[in-house]
C-alpha cells in the first residue's frame, strides 16, 4: 500500500520545508517503503485522514493613492504630482497634458513616484498608474485635476546668447522680482555640458543668481541649461510662467594673473604664456583685493 502527495507551486518569497512519510510495512514480505516530498511553508500535505490541506492565503490588491486627488481644482503646479503604493509596486505611471508627456523619478523599491519639475499653470492633468501585488496582481488608479491660474507671476532672463565664451564666464539669471524659495530655484536648473564640471550657484541680492565652476570650464566645451520655470514658486503666491534655456560654447583659455606686488601680469593663452603686461593693480588708497576675478564685458576704451 502506498500513500501519495500532491504539491503546489508556492510562493518564492517563502522557504520550503520537506515532510516525509512514515514507512510502511507490508506483510509477508522484509520490504520498506519510503516516499518524500517537498511542501511550501503555509501547506500540509495530506493527513491520515485523506483530507486535502487548506487554500493559500491570496494576496490583498495594491494599493495606489495619487496627488492630487481626481477632481481637485486650483491645484498649486509647483507642488508636482505623487504616487504611493503599498502592498505591491508601481509598474507603470503615466501623466498627459493634451499629447504632452510629464517626466518623473521612482524611487528605490517602485513603491513611490513624484513628478521631476513643476507642472505647468491653468493646466488639466491626466493621471495613470498601474501597480502590482506580490502575487502578480495589477491594480490601476487613475486622477484627473487641474492647476490653478497665478495672481501674481514673474519672469527669469539670461545676460548669455549662442555664442562663444571664455573658460570662467559663468550662467548668470536675473530675475523680475525677488525671489525667496532661492533653493527651489537652484533644484529647478538643469545643467548639461560636454566635459565633466565642478561648480556652484551664487546670488548676489535676491534677484540676480550665477553659476560658476570650481576652477574654470574646459577649453571647447558645449554648455547648455534648461532653467524648468514654467510653474515653479518663486516666492509666496508668485508663480514662473516660462521656462528658460540657453546653449553657448567655451573657446580658446585666456587667462591673466595679476601681482599687485610687481604690478605685472602675466597673460595666458591656450594655456601657454602669451606675455608679460604692465597693470595698474594695488593703487595707493585703492587696494585690489586677492582673488579670481571674471572679464565678461569689453568695451572702448
Amino acid at each position: 500500500m502506498r500513500e501519495s502527495v500532491h504539491t503546489r507551486a508556492g510562493r518564492r518569497d517563502l522557504p520550503s520545508r520537506r515532510v516525509r512519510l512514515g514507512i510502511i510495512a507490508v506483510t509477508g514480505a522484509a520490504a520498506l517503503l519510503a516516499a518524500a516530498c517537498s511542501s511550501p511553508a503555509g501547506h500540509q500535505a495530506a493527513g491520515h485522514n485523506g483530507h486535502a490541506a487548506a487554500s493559500p492565503s491570496v494576496s490583498p490588491p495594491a494599493q495606489v493613492v495619487i496627488s492630487p486627488a481626481s477632481g481637485t481644482t486650483h491645484v498649486n503646479p509647483s507642488k508636482g504630482i505623487s504616487v504611493t503604493v503599498s502592498q505591491g509596486k508601481i509598474s507603470n505611471v503615466s501623466v498627459t497634458t493634451g499629447s504632452d508627456s510629464v517626466a518623473g523619478l521612482l524611487a528605490t523599491g517602485a513603491q513611490s513616484w513624484h513628478t521631476k519639475w513643476a507642472l505647468r499653470p491653468s493646466t488639466k492633468y491626466n493621471v495613470t498608474v498601474t501597480a502590482v501585488n506580490p502575487s502578480g496582481k495589477t491594480s490601476t488608479a487613475t486622477s484627473t485635476f487641474r492647476t490653478l491660474t497665478p495672481s501674481a507671476t514673474m519672469s527669469a532672463t539670461t545676460a548669455l546668447g549662442n555664442q562663444t565664451y571664455g573658460v570662467g564666464m559663468p550662467i548668470m539669471i536675473t530675475f523680475s522680482s525677488p525671489v525667496t524659495r532661492r533653493a527651489a530655484v537652484e533644484q529647478a536648473i538643469e545643467i548639461k555640458s560636454s566635459k565633466p564640471v565642478v561648480g556652484a550657484w551664487m546670488w548676489d541680492g535676491n534677484q540676480a543668481l550665477d553659476f560658476r565652476t570650481q576652477v574654470y570650464w574646459p577649453e571647447h566645451t558645449n554648455v547648455s541649461f534648461v532653467a524648468h520655470f514654467n510653474g515653479l514658486e518663486f516666492a509666496p503666491g508668485v508663480f514662473g510662467t516660462a521656462n528658460l534655456s540657453q546653449g553657448f560654447h567655451i573657446g580658446n583659455s585666456l587667462i591673466g594673473v595679476t601681482s599687485t606686488r610687481t604690478h605685472k601680469t602675466r597673460i595666458y593663452w591656450k594655456n601657454k604664456l602669451f606675455g608679460v603686461w604692465t597693470d595698474s593693480s594695488g593703487m595707493p588708497g585703492d587696494d585690489t583685493a586677492d582673488g579670481t576675478y571674471l572679464t565678461i564685458e569689453k568695451a572702448n576704451p
